[in-house]
């Protein structure tokens, strides 16, 4: 049992805990790591957030529609 338990935790260390690190910097709620522990649905998951616009890149975006200066004349 011991060897059990010692294995849960290197395994919530070595894929749950830097899962969270990555969701919490693109924008994610570190909820979703929830997700990586659950077979097959964490397969879903990896490609929704691949594939999908992170929030990070939505306020980039907004940001830089909003904030940019007028482009300079051309010489």
């Amino acid at each position: 049992m011991a060897d059990f338990i010692t294995f849960m935790l290197l395994m919530v260390v070595m894929f749950l805990w830097p899962s969270a690190v990555i969701l919490r910097r693109v924008g994610y709620s570190a909820a979703w790591t929830l997700i990586m522990a659950v077979p097959l649905l964490n397969v879903v998951a990896v490609w929704m957030f691949a594939f999908r616009p992170w929030p990070i890149e939505r306020e980039a975006e907004a940001y830089q529609g909003s904030k940019l200066p007028p482009n300079p004349p051309s010489l």
